[in-house]
């Protein structure tokens, strides 16, 4: 019912208390939400702006996400050759410890989420309907 949607959003848009709001409706989100908190990775993330800004922003975020993932990755094959060869930092025996807790602390991080992606299977129905199931005149 539209007008009860509308009802509802700016009775709560008059509210000054914070919600926890779960829709479907971006329209809705967008005229409601002043600030989301993204939960990722076990990890939280506040973006100050609408549901627009925060669409424009996470994909900002995730591909910074990405780029310091890649450049982790990038850091720790350098890292792995050089302690392989014995050479650069590694030619030491402090060189070593210290590349060794470097390289853990590398490999500890955690690799960027993918997007949550729900499917859903409607199983096929049991009975042939006769058309039409809906006549509009």
């Amino acid at each position: 019912d539209l007008d009860a949607v509308i009802w509802l959003q700016s009775h709560l848009a008059a509210s000054k208390q914070t919600m926890l709001i779960v829709s479907h409706d971006q329209h809705f989100l967008n005229a409601l939400a002043t600030d989301i908190i993204l939960v990722d990775s076990a990890e939280l993330h506040y973006f100050n702006c609408d549901y627009d800004d925060f669409k424009r922003r996470h994909e900002g975020f995730r591909n910074e996400q990405k780029r310091k993932q890649q450049a982790s990755h990038k850091e720790l094959h350098k890292l792995q050759a050089s302690l392989n060869k014995g050479e650069g930092a590694a030619s030491t025996k402090a060189g070593r410890k210290a590349a060794k807790s470097r390289l853990e602390e590398l490999k500890s991080v955690a690799p960027v989420s993918s997007e949550y992606r729900v499917t859903f299977a409607f199983p096929a129905a049991q009975r042939k309907l006769n058309p039409p199931l809906v006549t509009m005149e």
